[in-house]
C-alpha cells in the first residue's frame, strides 16, 4: 500500500503557461487513484503537474508494487508508463535481449541451411545442432554455481560474450573439427547466459508481478525475432545480388550467420548498466520454499527440486526431436522458398509474443500457474499433430504459430513458479538444473533425430514427440496441481486495494 508524498516533495504552485494553479497532492491522488499509483522506493519522487489533454496525469507508477493482472491492463493501455515503471536494471536486460533476438534471428533461420551448404549431411547437421547442448548439459551445473558467487550481471556479461564469439567460429571455419568446437564453446557461454536470467529477473521483482516481467523477457525476443526473421528472409536474394554469390549455397548463407554474430555484439552494451540490489533478501513467501540452503548437496538431495526438473528432462528431449526441424520439414514437404520462410518464422514470433503477454492473464483465470501451464502445453501438442496431418501449406502455417503461440505461455510462468520455490541464494543452481535435464534431451535428440528423418523421415519423430509431451504434462499435473502455495496473506492487501479503487 502507497501513502502520499510528504508535503516538501510536492506542493501547489502557479502555472504562468497556464494561468492556472496545480492541484495539491491530496487532491491530486484521490482523484486519480484509480487509474495510476504513485512511484514509492527506488529514491525516485513524484512531481504534481496539471493534466494531459487525454485526462492522465503527467507520471509514472511503481510496477513492482502491482500484481500481475493489474499491470497488464495498465501495460496495453499505457504501454511507455509502464516500461517506465519497470525496475531500471530489468529494462536494460530486456533491451538487451530484444536486440540479441533481433540480430540472431538470421542465425537461427538459416543456420541449417548454412550447414547443408557446405556440402555436409544432416548427419553432421545433428552432431552441430547438439554440440551447444552437450555443452551445457556438461557445464550448466558448474554455471550455477558460478553464477551464485560472481553475480548476476558479471555472468551474463561472460556468458553472451563466449557464446557469439564461439559461434563466430563455427561461422568462419570449414573445418569439421573447428565448426564442432566452436559450437561447443558457445554452448559453454550460453549456458552461463541462461542459469543467470531467471535468478536475475527473480531479484529484480516482487511475487505479485513476477510473471508480468518473466513474459515480458520473453516477449521482447520474440518480438524482435519477428522482425528480424522477416527481414533475414530478404537477405539471401540480397547478399548474392550484391557480391556475386551462387543462390542457396552456404557462402549465400555464411554471410548471413556472419552479419547475425557481429550486430549480436551489440547486445551486450546495455547488460553494462544493469545493478543488483545491494542484498538479495529472501523472498516473499520464504516459508514455502522447497529448499531452504544454498548449498550444492541440500539442493541436489531435494525430492521435490527434481520433481521439478524431471518434467523439463522429457520435455526437453520430446522438442530436441523436432523442433530445429521445422523449417526443414516446411522445405521438404511444401518446397517453401527462403523469403516465404522468413514471413513464416517471423509471424510465429508475433503470435508467441501475443502468447506470452496472455500468459499472466490466464494464471489469474485458473488462478494458478500449474495449471495455466499443464493447460497451455497440453493445448500445443494437439496443434503440433495438425502441422504433420495438415495436407496443404496454409494450414500447416496455422498450425505451426498456434503451436508457437500457445505452448510459449507456459514457459514463464513455469519458470516463475521454480524460482518461487526456492531462495534466492539458491536460485542460480536450480535454474542450471532446469537448463540441464532441459539440455540432456537437446544434446542427443538432434542427432537422433537426423538419423531418423535419413532413413524415415518426419512422421516417426511427430508421434514420439506427441507421446513425449503427454508423459511431461501428465507428471507435471500429478505432481503439482495441490502443491502450488499462494500466499493469502501476501494476496490480501492487493484485493484491499483493489477493492477500496472500486468503490
Amino acid at each position: 500500500m502507497w501513502s502520499p508524498p510528504a508535503p516538501s516533495a510536492c506542493t501547489a504552485s502557479s502555472s504562468p503557461a497556464r494561468g492556472r494553479r496545480w492541484p495539491t497532492c491530496t487532491t491530486f491522488w484521490k482523484k486519480k487513484l484509480s487509474n495510476w499509483k504513485p512511484v514509492i522506493g527506488n529514491s525516485r519522487t513524484v512531481l504534481c503537474s496539471p493534466e494531459t489533454n487525454s485526462g492522465l496525469p503527467i507520471t509514472s507508477y511503481d510496477v513492482s508494487q502491482e500484481n500481475d493482472m493489474t499491470a497488464i491492463k495498465k501495460l496495453l493501455k499505457h504501454p511507455l508508463a509502464t516500461w517506465r515503471g519497470i525496475n531500471p536494471s530489468a529494462r536494460q536486460f530486456l533491451i538487451s535481449n530484444g536486440l540479441f533476438g533481433l540480430f540472431w534471428s538470421g542465425w537461427a533461420l538459416f543456420f541449417n541451411f548454412y550447414i547443408l551448404g557446405l556440402g555436409f549431411d544432416r548427419k553432421f547437421l545433428g552432431l552441430v545442432q547438439g554440440a551447444p547442448a552437450l555443452a551445457m548439459l556438461l557445464f550448466c551445473l558448474p554455471m550455477g554455481w558460478v553464477s551464485d558467487r560472481i553475480g548476476r550481471r558479471s555472468a551474463l556479461l561472460i556468458g553472451v560474450t563466449v557464446l557469439i564469439l564461439g559461434f563466430g567460429v563455427v561461422a568462419l571455419s570449414d573445418n569439421p573439427n573447428v565448426i564442432l568446437a566452436g559450437a561447443f564453446v558457445g554452448g559453454v557461454g550460453d549456458a552461463l547466459f541462461v542459469v543467470s536470467v531467471s535468478p536475475l529477473l527473480a531479484g529484480l521483482t516482487q511475487p505479485q508481478n513476477r510473471s508480468l516481467v518473466f513474459s515480458l523477457n520473453m516477449a521482447s525476443m520474440t518480438f524482435a525475432s519477428m522482425f528480424g526473421n522477416y527481414l533475414a528472409g530478404q537477405l539471401p536474394k540480397t547478399l548474392e545480388y550484391l557480391f556475386g554469390l551462387a543462390a542457396g549455397g552456404g557462402e549465400s548463407y555464411r554471410a548471413i550467420v556472419l552479419l547475425s554474430t557481429a550486430l549480436s555484439l551489440l547486445s551486450i552494451i546495455p547488460l553494462f548498466r544493469i545493478h543488483m540490489p545491494m542484498h538479495d533478501g529472501e523472498a516473499e513467501g520464504a516459508d514455502h520454499h522447497v529448499v531452504q540452503s544454498g548449498k550444492m548437496q541440500d539442493i541436489l538431495q531435494n525430492k521435490t527440486v527434481w520433481k521439478l526438473v524431471v518434467p523439463n528432462l522429457i520435455m526437453g528431449f520430446g522438442a530436441a526431436l523436432l523442433i530445429p526441424y521445422f523449417n526443414l520439414y516446411l522445405v521438404d514437404r511444401f518446397a517453401v522458398s527462403d523469403a516465404t520462410l522468413g514471413f513464416v518464422f517471423g509471424f510465429q514470433s508475433l503470435v508467441i509474443a501475443g502468447g506470452l503477454l496472455v500468459g499472466p492473464r490466464l494464471e489469474r483465470m485458473l488462478n494458478s500457474r500449474v495449471r495455466a501451464v499443464v493447460a497451455s502445453q497440453g493445448t500445443s501438442m494437439l496443434f503440433m499433430l495438425a502441422l504433420w496431418l495438415s495436407p496443404t501449406l496454409p494450414l500447416a502455417v496455422l498450425a505451426l504459430w498456434l503451436r508457437g503461440g500457445i505452448i510459449n505461455i507456459a514457459a514463464p510462468l513455469w519458470d516463475a513458479f521454480v524460482m518461487d520455490q526456492v531462495p534466492p541464494k539458491a536460485q542460480g543452481t536450480v535454474a542450471s538444473l532446469q537448463m540441464l535435464t532441459w539440455q540432456a534431451g537437446w544434446a542427443v535428440g538432434p542427432y537422433i533425430s537426423g538419423l531418423v528423418q535419413e532413413s524415415a523421415g518426419f512422421s516417426p519423430l511427430f508421434i514420439t514427440t506427441s507421446l513425449l509431451y503427454v508423459v511431461a504434462i501428465s507428471l507435471t499435473w500429478t505432481w503439482f496441481h495441490g502443491h502450488e502455495r499462494r500466499s493469502v496473506s501476501a494476496a490480501a492487501p492487493v484485493a484491499q486495494a483493489e477493492a477500496a479503487v472500486a468503490n
